[in-house]
């Protein structure tokens, strides 16, 4: 799915802590907090790949590094862990994307204004 150049940002069907981040980049964008908006951005990255890496657990056999329901708790503090690690090191691009869209959004607002 592409992300459009200007407007609100796509409806889609996401996890409650995705969508709450995402609210809180959009808040961000309106007052214009650059550093935060990293953040909320690098944090949402975070939790995508978390979420995308638990979801690639649950297909595995269970049989693996962190089998059967005993350790699930370990393999959730792993796909945390290394969610956010990724997302530090340069992550998917999730990051870099919605950051582009906030600012095209805030140069379309600005322009609109003018």
């Amino acid at each position: 799915m592409s992300i459009p150049e200007t407007g609100s940002l796509p409806t889609i069907h996401l996890a409650p802590q995705l969508t709450s981040m995402l609210n809180r980049l959009e808040s961000s964008t309106a007052v214009g907090k650059g550093p935060q908006l990293e953040d909320v951005a690098r944090q949402f990255e975070g939790t995508f790949i978390s979420m995308l890496l638990k979801e690639m657990r649950q297909t595995l056999s269970g049989d693996g590094f962190f089998a059967g329901d005993k350790t699930d708790t370990y393999g959730s503090l792993f796909d945390m862990f290394m969610g956010q690690h990724l997302s530090q090191a340069g992550g998917l691009g999730i990051e870099r994307a919605l950051l582009k869209y906030q600012e095209n959004s805030l140069s379309a607002r600005a322009a609109k204004n003018e």
